[in-house]
């Protein structure tokens, strides 16, 4: 009885460690996430930055965020055991981050409208925009080429609805 109560207890330390160690969960981040929402957690053309939204769900909300996906935009549905699930919580809580807080929001126009919200992140063809509804917008500039002082800071929404030209 005694080698079943030890060894129940190393199994249980075993699985709590390892959803507390953030090398657990970055493997797992890395091989799940970091694709679309880049290795760092800033984004990418497949899928926006995380780090400023991380903050906003509880670690429920994380893990059912993360098991059903938000198909209707793109992300995928991740079933995984109970200890992976948590250490990937574990590791994006390390890297979570407020937006910067002398940040002033910008209005962006596009083809129906525009957009206000805060740049939370920025490339040379695209930036992601936070929005007052505490939604994060992946915006895309003009290419180069097509790029005019009479187009402005005119954009375009990516969604999963929105079309690529062609």
């Amino acid at each position: 009885m005694r080698r079943i109560g030890l060894a129940f207890g190393c199994i249980l330390f075993a699985v709590s460690a390892s959803a507390q160690d953030p090398a657990a969960g970055r493997t797992t981040f890395e091989a799940r996430c970091g694709r679309c929402h880049g290795a760092d957690g800033g984004g990418t053309e497949m899928g926006p930055a995380i780090l400023q939204k991380l903050k906003a769900r509880s670690d429920t909300q994380l893990s059912a965020l993360i098991r059903d996906g938000i198909p209707l935009r793109g992300m995928p549905p991740n079933r995984m055991a109970d200890d992976e699930s948590a250490a990937l919580i574990w590791f994006l809580r390390t890297i979570q981050r407020d937006p910067s807080p002398g940040a002033a929001p910008r209005t962006f126009r596009t083809a129906g409208g525009t957009i206000e919200g805060v740049v939370v992140g920025e490339g040379i063809d695209d930036l992601q925009v936070l929005t007052a509804d505490g939604r994060v917008r992946l915006l895309r500039r003009p290419a180069l080429s097509e790029r005019s002082e009479s187009k402005g800071d005119l954009v375009r929404e990516v969604t999963s609805e929105t079309p690529w030209p062609t």
